[in-house]
């Protein structure tokens, strides 16, 4: 057994050039820059002397605040994957939908 790895990019590329691969996209790009800068405001409310000039990008909310996000923040990137995993596996022919099966579906 051969790993055809053109066929497997390809394959991706167009999967993720469809409508659903754009909202997924734009959907991990607010996840991440909400990651990001609730885990920058954590860590800068945790020490603000040593990090005030160092870190980059915080929320203007308090550390307690931006930890119950950063947390939440995790475990929307499980069920993130999850809805990511479900929606590339289906046939191209029906990448343009997000039918409510791919979160309430369960495995098993």
């Amino acid at each position: 057994m051969t790993l055809r790895l053109t066929n497997a990019i390809i394959g991706g590329s167009r999967r993720v050039l469809t409508r659903t691969g754009g909202i997924l996209f734009l959907v991990l790009l607010v996840h991440e820059a909400l990651l990001i800068t609730s885990l920058n405001t954590v860590v800068t409310a945790a020490n603000p002397a040593a990090m005030g000039d160092v870190i980059g990008l915080t929320l203007p909310v308090s550390g307690t605040v931006a930890g119950v996000l950063l947390v939440g923040t995790l475990v929307l990137n499980a069920v993130y994957f999850v809805v990511l995993s479900r929606a590339f596996a289906r046939p191209k022919s029906q990448l343009s939908s997000f039918p409510a099966d791919l979160v309430t579906r369960r495995i098993g």
